[in-house]
């Protein structure tokens, strides 16, 4: 688990994703529900849902790498050593700061790009540069939380099995 302060952040977010989700499928029983019986559906109701999804996505990311939700695949290390382990570990760390820094970057220069050239959504006119900010955030905020793992697992070394 990341530092206090780190997992208060990690945790906000994810409540904020949790929230995104609800909305998510609020807009869409109302859009399904509007266009059955009154033959009226939302304006805008996919690009609400769209963005929804981006914040949801985005928002999970910190939390998913600071409780190690990924899936792993460990038919390859399932047999290796603990120190071999450990060295992967590192690596996919130190892979996984350097991902999710450059998608951050990618989205804030796209975002800017956007802001520029004042980009809105189709119907809704909502600034697209807004949503690319708000999917940055996600991968700005698991960088930390890939370094606080990285500094754990660096001082704390392999873990051997007692067998």
């Amino acid at each position: 688990m990341p530092s206090s302060r780190l997992s208060w952040v990690t945790e906000s977010m994810f409540a904020i994703a949790m929230a995104a989700l609800a909305a998510m499928a609020l807009v869409t029983a109302l859009d399904i529900g509007l266009r059955y019986f009154v033959s009226r559906p939302i304006a805008g109701s996919y690009e609400l849902v769209s963005y929804f999804a981006a914040c949801c996505l985005s928002f999970s990311l910190p939390r998913l790498q600071a409780n190690n939700g990924h899936v792993i695949v460990d038919l390859v290390i399932r047999h290796a050593s603990a120190r071999i382990k450990w060295a992967l570990g590192i690596g996919v760390l130190f892979l996984s700061v350097a991902f999710f820094a450059v998608l951050t970057w990618r989205l804030a220069v796209n975002a800017q790009a956007v802001f520029a050239s004042r980009q809105v959504s189709d119907i809704l006119g909502i600034p697209l540069w807004i949503i690319y900010m708000i999917t940055a955030l996600g991968p700005a905020i698991t960088v930390p939380v890939c370094i606080d793992q990285l500094s754990l697992q660096l001082k704390r070394g392999p873990v051997y099995d007692a067998r």
